[in-house]
């Protein structure tokens, strides 16, 4: 395995390091300027009707506060100056580590933590991914960090330790011991300009924002293998990429996505299959009117609320954000996993999709998918013969 900076220094030793990428600077000193707008523009324009802020976290309007975080994150996702900062992360890497010019990296992945939102605060876990290879991964903030928003366990990628961890936070057989955190656990406090960066196996934790404050950070990917489920560039594309200053008028956005949630809502009510929701889809899509740039924020934000929602409703999102755009695929794998034990509403789902999208990455995962269910399938017979 790998390491993304020396093998001999600190970050392979330790499984993580702080690090500042001098070449990204600009990028973050722009996206701290273009967060700030997201979040005041986006509030102002639908928080009123959603009747939420990005205040201190009310349980009540979990719901309403998702939608207003996804908004935000499509519009951050999609910043040309995201793309520019993964593209020059991805590409600074290699100075460490030139094995990863053969490596991908990832679009940004927002993160934004509400004071006292629990929904943020994780359990200790790994990025760790059987389909990815090595895996590397660099977190950014887009402002001061003094309260500590990343818990790290040192050395926690080392074999014996990862293996003591792995039963220790995988199976919790002592749920006290479960929750506790280790002696040689550090909390860092991040600067802007800097960025955290740790190993696919490096036990980590998300904490609980206690700042009174709203803090936004953005991840990037460094795989050995291109990810399936989000759009990857090579290294060594990202060396000449650019993009051109496309910026959204983030209130009209807020606006659009709001009005896709609202049908969504309908749909999902009064809708009963996976070939009627995706008939209505079809058809109220139409009239949404969203740019090819705009389809995927929403999709980007739709795959978001499903995630933290169940039911119909997040089946629903899920599909909508399939059938408006293509590239945030995490939705496909859950809307499979949904309706993997109704043979009819698979096969009414995989023919009207690849109809849609006949895409490689389309297939893998379904193929991925199938495969695993024939295995689960042959496992029970066996197991009740």
């Amino acid at each position: 395995m790998s390491a993304v900076f020396d093998q001999g220094g600190e970050y392979w030793s330790e499984g993580w390091e702080q690090r500042e990428f001098s070449s990204s600077r600009k990028f973050i000193d722009t996206l701290v300027v273009e967060k700030d707008r997201y979040l005041r523009e986006v509030a102002v324009a639908v928080g009123p009707s959603l009747g939420v802020s990005f205040g201190t976290y009310d349980p009540a309007q979990k719901v309403e506060l998702e939608v207003l975080k996804a908004i935000v994150r499509g519009l951050l996702r999609y910043d040309p100056d995201a793309r520019r900062l993964a593209a020059s992360n991805a590409v600074a890497m290699r100075s460490y580590a030139p094995e990863t010019t053969k490596y991908f990296a990832t679009m940004v992945y927002p993160l934004i933590h509400v004071p006292l939102d629990g929904s943020e605060q994780g359990d200790f876990h790994t990025d760790r991914l059987d389909f990815a290879g090595d895996l590397h991964t660099l977190w950014t903030p887009l402002n001061d960090c003094d309260a500590g928003p990343v818990t790290i366990l040192p050395k926690s990628h080392h074999p014996f330790r990862h293996i003591a961890y792995r039963v220790r936070y995988n199976h919790r057989f002592i749920e006290r011991v479960g929750k506790t955190v280790p002696r040689n656990a550090t909390t860092p406090r991040v600067r802007v300009g800097q960025s955290l960066a740790w190993t696919a196996k490096t036990y980590h934790r998300g904490n609980l924002n206690q700042s009174g404050k709203v803090t936004v950070a953005l991840v990037i990917r460094v795989t050995e293998l291109p990810l399936m489920f989000e759009p990857t560039r090579s290294v060594s594309e990202c060396v000449t990429f650019n993009t051109t200053d496309d910026r959204v008028d983030a209130s009209a956005f807020a606006l659009e996505f709001l009005s896709v949630y609202q049908s969504i809502m309908d749909i999902a009510k009064h809708a009963s299959s996976i070939s009627n929701w995706m008939r209505e889809i079809r058809h109220c899509s139409s009239s949404w009117g969203l740019s090819d740039k705009n389809k995927a924020r929403a999709s980007f934000g739709l795959t978001l609320i499903a995630q933290r929602l169940s039911g119909d409703f997040a089946t629903v999102c899920d599909l909508a954000s399939l059938i408006i755009a293509h590239d945030n695929l995490v939705s496909l794998e859950r809307v499979l996993a949904k309706i993997a034990a109704d043979p009819l509403d698979l096969k009414t789902f995989l023919t009207e999709y690849r109809a849609l999208y006949d895409t490689a990455q389309v297939n893998f995962i379904v193929d991925r998918h199938l495969a695993a269910i024939s295995s689960w399938q042959s496992k029970r017979l066996f197991q009740w013969t």
